[in-house]
């Protein structure tokens, strides 16, 4: 068989645009799925890439690049911890901005205590620890700014909004006599 990569990562690959307007695109903004699929695989030094058979099919194969950042009892705690942080609820909130800080700040301090505290029992080297809680704190800040003011909520007048038009034929249209 002669594989060929279709796209460095399934997340570019390009999907209809009818998938980002109305209902699509609210799932979209609140589904952090991708999120953490993508923090799996920055812990994991995992890729996703696409690749297209000899018959034209395409599949997806994850590729174990790089060494893991954690074991898998690390990834998954980790993981664990920011499910709770980020998801579609979370992301529904109206903070201040005294309340973004106070709390953006109490969850990468707890992010972090956690990682230092477990990092010889989750298999995470002492060299990368800044690193991988420099990364996943720079998440946590500005999915936690869409809270800012009830900004997100506010949003979703325009994202579901629908526009309906009509148009009356004027040959052949026996219901309209125009």
């Amino acid at each position: 068989m002669n594989d060929k990569v279709v796209e460095e990562s399934y997340n570019t690959i390009t999907s209809n645009t009818n998938d980002f307007t109305g209902a699509g695109a609210l799932k979209v903004r609140l589904d952090p799925s991708r999120i953490m699929e993508q923090i799996e695989l920055f812990l994991t030094g995992n890729t996703i890439v696409v690749k297209r058979d000899d018959s034209g099919g395409t599949y997806v194969e994850t590729v174990h690049g790089e060494e893991p950042l954690a074991n898998s009892k690390g990834v998954q705690a980790i993981l664990s911890f920011l499910h709770v942080t980020i998801n579609a609820q979370t992301v529904q909130g109206n903070y201040t901005e005294e309340l973004y800080y106070a709390d953006t700040s109490a969850i990468t301090i707890n992010l972090a205590c956690n990682i230092i505290e477990n990092m010889v029992d989750w298999g995470i080297n002492e060299k990368k620890v800044n690193f991988i809680i420099d990364t996943l704190s720079g998440l946590i800040y500005p999915f936690y700014s869409r809270l800012l003011f009830n900004k997100e909520r506010e949003s979703y007048y325009l994202t579901l909004q629908s526009h309906e038009t009509f148009n009356a034929k004027k040959e052949g249209n026996e219901r309209f006599k125009i």
